[in-house]
């Protein structure tokens, strides 16, 4: 019974933590995000993908295109997937589910946590994850949907090597592994990494065994081809030569810092960030014993060390292996020393230097953290709404001209792709013209057909900043307004900016269709500041935006309205809920921390019982 409950709590302890890290992405993805794509994205999912597909000439191969040095396979198969269910291309989207993934990510390895420590240890170790993920030094990732394959990247290595390394070689768990790894390899061109720790690991306990058998020869040879293919399929970028570290001090020193995080400008802070995991690796060795979960624990340690060596190499020029992009990978290496910390603090009584280090890495630890937030927020997250909405503004005015002379005089810091040539094929392509996001889509436009009366048009000049198209106003009732037909097959639902008198409701302005009234549902009351509302589209053909104002000083206005996905509306929704979300989890987490403490204390003593 007491296992039983114990699993349970555990269990809701690591969704706890997820739900937490998933409302804290989700807060940072709404006050920050934005649906124009960004850089990167254009290339991987708009040239390679969305344009393609609109010629009818997209192939399986697209999904394999090098981008830069790596082959995002993944990245662009979710990206994909997301833009042809949604209807529309939407980054918003791609960063929600990128911060799904992230939270899982982060639930996962609170559970792991539990495998070494229970009580207080393993509270510190969760609450040290659940700050790793819910922290916004990462900002870069979680608000690109594209670096997902950063997250992806992560949890294929965790999952690899806590798969293949403690079980026999060939078996239901090794294959289960062996697939996590194979999957790598579609996350960026340092997936091959993964398979190649798990490699050296099985050639070291064959070693220590002094057995090699065909089992062992088997999974060799098929984790050796997974590296060769991994190898192999890496793409060389010229113009990226001037980032690699230009000498062996160099490429140490970036190292070094590198493996300080979250002290990274502090590359001395090494000594003590890790020296968990290399006091527990010499206690291991000098025992000639460890268990199947603390092997796999140096494993996933080897392969941060190589990842991170790789990054140093490859862009140590110009400090970019500081780059936030980086830091999730980085950030692993120090849960990775936070475990290790808790197993050896499960010593009774703890010796003295143990407890020192204990408490020099806790500071060192949250020390870093503060100051890498605060400088997150100081120099990079302050200047992204500005940067976004000068970035829309660009995008839009394109859309609403073709003015690419335009285009190209704004600088290329201000734009969200740095070529002004090539971001006007991009928002002139059809397939991705079709495909842009509420935030940019060109409004339908619409015009008045018979029975409109009491209604002004409104040019865009006289609407609030970001209106989609013109407007319409009118400024007492009676009034009405009534559209000509718009075009079928649009998407499911009308995004509709609204003003006016208080004692108006949204409902005011509706949807009709077949010729006959339809009788809206009540809805709030309207507010003379501009708010919006989302107009569920029929499937019925001959479809009409209608407006009404009863007699009386009452005022109505309203924008033409953007198509707007389904998946896109929900996802709005669900940001709109991130706080709520976050103070859940941490609430849960709290429940469940309580819950478990007092499980493991009656557990001590019943053992103690037990051994008296």
């Amino acid at each position: 019974m007491a296992t039983s409950r114990t699993r349970t709590l555990s269990l809701g302890a690591a969704l706890a933590a997820g739900v937490l890290a998933l409302g804290a992405k989700l807060s940072l993805i709404r006050e920050y995000g934005s649906d124009v794509p960004y850089m990167d994205e254009w290339d991987a999912v708009g040239r390679h993908l969305l344009v393609p597909r609109a010629a009818g000439q997209l192939h399986l191969w697209s999904f394999f295109l090098p981008q830069n040095e790596h082959r995002i396979v993944l990245a662009r198969l979710m990206a994909y997937a997301l833009a042809v269910s949604n209807g529309q291309w939407d980054p918003l989207l791609e960063m929600t589910a990128g911060a799904l993934v992230h939270s899982a990510f982060c639930a996962a390895l609170v559970l792991l946590a539990r495998r070494f420590a229970s009580g207080v240890r393993f509270a510190a170790a969760a609450v040290a994850i659940v700050l790793v993920f819910a922290l916004p030094f990462n900002w870069e990732n979680t608000l690109q949907g594209l670096q997902v394959q950063q997250y992806l990247l992560d949890l294929g290595a965790v999952a690899a090597l806590f798969l293949c390394v403690p079980a026999p070689p060939l078996g239901g768990r090794w294959w289960a592994g062996f697939a996590a790894a194979a999957a790598s390899l579609g996350a960026m061109s340092s997936g091959f990494l993964a398979a190649a720790v798990v490699l050296g690991a099985a050639l070291l306990r064959s070693a220590l065994r002094r057995r090699f058998g065909l089992r062992d020869a088997t999974a060799c040879a098929l984790l050796g081809a997974l590296c060769a293919a991994g190898i192999l399929s890496m793409a060389r970028v010229p113009g990226h030569d001037v980032l690699r570290a230009h000498s062996a001090r160099e490429w140490l020193l970036a190292e070094a810092s590198a493996l300080s995080w979250p002290l990274i400008m502090w590359p001395a802070a090494v000594v003590v960030l890790q020296a968990p995991i290399v006091l527990l690796g010499v206690g291991r060795i000098r025992r000639r014993e460890a268990s199947g979960d603390e092997a796999a624990l140096f494993a996933l340690a080897a392969w941060v060390a190589l990842q991170v060596a790789a990054i140093a190499y490859a862009r140590e020029g110009f400090g970019m292996f500081r780059s936030p992009r980086y830091m999730d990978l980085y950030s692993l290496g120090a849960v990775v020393n936070a475990l290790a910390l808790a197993v050896l603090l499960a010593r009774r009584p703890v010796p003295a230097p143990l407890a020192l280090l204990a408490a020099a890495w806790s500071v060192a630890f949250l020390v870093g953290l503060w100051n890498l937030d605060r400088g997150t927020q100081q120099i990079y997250l302050g200047r992204v709404p500005g940067l976004k909405a000068v970035e829309r503004h660009y995008v839009r005015a394109f859309l609403a001209s073709g003015d690419l002379p335009a285009l190209r005089s704004a600088p290329s810091d201000q734009l969200p792709y740095p070529n002004a040539d090539e971001l006007g094929r991009f928002l002139s392509a059809p397939g991705i013209r079709s495909m842009l996001p509420v935030g940019i889509r060109p409004a339908l436009v619409l015009a008045a057909d018979a029975g409109t009366s009491g209604f002004e048009s409104v040019e865009r000049s006289g609407l609030p900043p970001g209106a989609p198209g013109r407007g319409w106003v009118a400024r007492r009732g009676p009034a009405r307004f009534v559209s000509r037909p718009l075009a079928a097959g649009l998407l499911p639902y009308l995004h509709v900016l609204l003003a006016g008198s208080r004692d108006l409701e949204t409902s005011a302005v509706r949807l009709e269709w077949d010729g006959s009234q339809r009788q809206a549902q009540a809805g709030p009351p309207l507010r003379p500041d501009w708010s919006s509302a989302d107009l569920a589209v029929p499937p019925q053909a001959g479809v009409r935006l209608v407006a009404e104002v009863a007699p009386g000083e009452h005022w109505l206005a309203f924008t033409e309205p953007v198509e707007l996905g389904r998946g896109s509306l929900a996802n709005r929704w669900l940001l709109r809920q991130s706080g709520s979300i976050a103070a859940v989890g941490g609430l849960l987490l709290l429940c469940a921390f309580a819950g478990l403490l007092a499980s493991d204390l009656q557990e001590q003593r019943r053992q103690v019982s037990l051994d008296g």
